[in-house]
């Protein structure tokens, strides 16, 4: 029987592998988007929206335009005049306010500012050497948020784009080296506030995620934590809104961490791009770019682009839509806005309507077919349209479920989902082991409601947990004792 059950689990995973592989495409796959390249070999892209360009770090080997910031008009799809730098350009960092421009030069060990919108560079920045005095470089770098004279550079012992070689962290003050600083051998680094870097670091079975605080001594570790992205090799992290999602597909609530859930990847995967506006999230994939429902990590669609090289990435969303990315010697441009039929504004893979516009999604019924298609929005009995839509939403629900490793927690209380009995507690609330509140809890219990032990640690029920109040004739109900601020 146990063979008999697993082999029917591998049918419908399977199916669902299939499903979600191939659907749900839209129909005309060919004609909805618009692909475009031009010809520059660069290491890094940034979108500046002040001036709607794009800013490349184009390579040695660009022709004249070699180690030079070069400008890309991403409408008109033109090469802009270049501004040479004092070396080969690599890892790029803008400043919150758009003021700054930062690029590694691999070559002498620095990383040179850049005013904008001008593109006026100014002196190289000098990073530490190693302990022989060998030469580092800016693996990764980042702009403090509100400081645009704060570098935080992730330094790497080799200049190599793929290869994990971080040794540690500093920050630089205007090209001051602040003098308290940090080993931790981070691939990647992202500001999630002011004083608040996160840290990333990946090798097969050995990944690890720092917490680290900056303050005007510089940056320190404040925890670790393993496999919090479980990833491999070198990955990309970006934080949107507070999450902070990773280009293998896992998303974080990274002060704990604790995830609110996984896309599944159907391909390996290097950058990832948020469009909270479209409620889209974008993956920059080994054959293109593939398309996810922001909050339901569902694949919607994907976007192939032939003959891709292997060494892609800087996945950059400069427009609802519109994405950028490099690889090999091309920098490609993407029009990734969804098809929609019916001109409502709902792009039609997600879109409850796909014919008929339903430009508020109103569904009464709640059956995932919208009021304007719905032949009855009072029940939720439409087979055919049910049964379509339910099978590409859980088979992708799924394909998520079987990729992550059971640590979401959907509600942030510190209980994994799989564990979690109660559900919608709010971030942070006192909860017992099966994830419920006191309050939930005791509105649980029955007849045995005072003598109820909410975290098992009163066994004589003193004090106790939960309280029964009303009479025979209104009926009990049990709630939280008034001593635990009911």
């Amino acid at each position: 029987m146990i063979h008999s059950a697993l082999g029917a689990a591998r049918k419908v995973c399977a199916l669902a592998c299939l499903i979600v592989a191939i659907g749900p495409a839209p129909a005309g796959a060919h004609e909805w988007y618009e692909v475009r390249t031009l010809e520059l070999h660069t290491h890094d892209l940034v979108w500046h929206a002040a001036s709607g360009r794009l800013l490349a770090s184009a390579a040695a080997d660009a022709g004249a335009r070699a180690n030079a910031i070069v400008p890309i008009d991403p409408e008109g799809g033109t090469l802009g005049s270049p501004t040479p730098l004092g070396g080969e350009p690599f890892e790029l960092a803008l400043s919150d306010d758009g003021s700054r421009l930062y690029a590694g030069l691999d070559s002498i060990g620095a990383v040179q500012p850049v005013t904008l919108p001008g593109l006026v560079p100014g002196a190289p920045w000098s990073l530490p050497s190693d302990t022989a005095g060998g030469t580092l470089h800016a693996g990764a770098l980042v702009v403090q948020p509100g400081s645009p004279e704060v570098l935080a550079v992730a330094l790497h012992s080799i200049p190599v784009r793929d290869y994990p070689t971080g040794v540690g962290v500093v920050i630089l003050d205007s090209g001051v080296l602040r003098p308290a600083y940090t080993t931790a051998p981070a691939d990647e680094i992202v500001f999630a506030e002011p004083g608040v870097l996160y840290g990333e670091f990946g090798v097969p079975v050995h990944e690890l995620f720092w917490r680290m605080q900056v303050d005007e001594q510089g940056v320190s570790v404040v925890d670790e934590h393993e496999r919090a992205i479980a990833g491999h090799l070198r990955g990309e992290i970006h934080i949107v809104a507070g999450r902070l999602y990773s280009s293998f597909g896992r998303v974080l609530e990274p002060s704990r961490p604790s995830y609110y859930g996984t896309y599944a990847m159907v391909e390996q995967t290097t950058d990832v791009a948020v469009d909270l506006a479209a409620g889209l999230v974008y993956f920059l994939e080994e054959n293109g770019v593939g398309i996810y429902d922001l909050s339901h990590f569902v694949r919607l669609a994907e976007i192939p682009v032939p003959e891709l090289a292997t060494d892609r990435s800087s996945l950059v969303l400069w427009r609802t839509g519109r994405l950028a990315f490099r690889a090999g010697n091309r920098v490609y441009l993407v029009d990734a806005t969804l098809p929609d039929a019916d001109g409502d504004g709902h792009g039609d893979p997600r879109d409850n309507c796909r014919l008929a516009s339903n430009a508020n999604q109103a569904d009464a019924d709640a059956d995932r077919v919208g009021f304007a298609c719905d032949p009855d929005d009072r029940l939720s009995g439409v087979p055919l349209a049910v049964c379509e839509d339910s099978i590409e939403y859980n088979a992708a629900r799924l394909m998520a479920c079987l990729f992550a490793a059971g640590f979401e927690d959907a509600d942030g209380d510190d209980e994994y989902d799989p564990r979690d009995h109660c559900p919608g507690t709010p971030p942070r609330a006192p909860v017992d082991d099966s994830g419920c509140s006191v309050e939930q809890f005791c509105t649980a219990q029955g007849a045995a409601c005072e003598v109820a032990d909410w975290r098992n640690d009163e066994p004589k029920a003193k004090p106790r947990d939960c309280e029964r109040v009303g009479n025979k004739r209104t009926g009990f109900v049990c709630r939280a004792a008034a001593a635990r601020g009911a």
